[in-house]
């Protein structure tokens, strides 16, 4: 058992540590991020003292945003520079190829505007989208809600189209790492609606390869956020009986 430890810390303290907190400490992240960072941990901890707000489900799912881009995004970046010299671009966090990326995010919404608009249909989606059903209070409370949304999708693709993707490559190689950032963003969509969990296994994996293309998350980033916010309005139309 002590030569067990001796070398599991010799491993951390080489130059294989960068993978072991990428594979396995970032997941304790992820972790965090699904149990302390949820909605439902703030209104257990918050939501006696706000029980008269109305505002209360707004703010529950702004914590969970914001917690993404931290816990998600900022918190894994800033210990791959600090920690072991990677800097953001080397990771994604820079424009890229972006005649490549704007050819690529066109074609990205012909092709699946009319997936998610056919997918608005379904109950279950009407039902979780959006997540709170105060932005469709107003347009103001709308383009604010998508704009709260895109905090979320910032530490999302910082996360595992940047972060994980790149940090990744070197060791496990361009399918490793495609491969593994797609099944941990596949997992982390269970409890979603079915259409939704089984479309991220093939979105995550094309994402990534645009990333990859690119040289950059700023291209699947915008791609996520325009799929995420035409759901949001259609299946919220679809539920008020605006939509044939």
């Amino acid at each position: 058992m002590r030569q067990l430890v001796h070398d599991l810390r010799t491993e951390l303290a080489g130059p294989g540590g960068r993978e072991w907190f990428l594979a396995l400490g970032t997941l304790v992240l992820v972790v965090l991020w699904l149990y302390l960072g949820s909605p439902a941990f703030f209104v257990r901890t918050w939501g006696d003292a706000l029980r008269d707000d109305p505002r209360l489900d707004w703010y529950r799912f702004l914590y969970y945003h914001v917690n993404a881009l931290v816990l998600l995004g900022a918190v894994p970046l800033a210990v791959m520079r600090f920690g072991f010299g990677v800097g953001p671009a080397s990771l994604g966090i820079r424009i890229g190829d972006a005649r490549f990326g704007l050819r690529a995010l066109a074609l990205g919404v012909l092709l699946v505007t009319p997936i998610i608009y056919a997918g608005s249909f379904d109950p279950a989606f009407q039902r979780e989208y959006p997540l709170t059903k105060l932005a469709g209070g107003s347009p103001g409370t709308w383009v604010l809600w998508e704009l709260t949304y895109l905090l979320y999708y910032l530490g999302w693709e910082a996360y595992f189209r940047g972060t994980l993707l790149f940090g990744l490559r070197p060791c496990f190689g361009t399918p490793g790492a495609l491969a593994f950032q797609t099944a941990i963003s596949t997992l982390v969509h269970l409890g979603k609606p079915l259409g939704e969990t089984l479309g991220a296994a093939p979105a995550g994996f094309l994402f990534g390869a645009l990333a990859l293309r690119t040289g950059s998350v700023l291209w699947p980033l915008l791609l996520h956020w325009y799929l995420g916010a035409l759901m949001d309005v259609l299946a919220f139309r679809h539920a008020a009986g605006f939509l044939p």
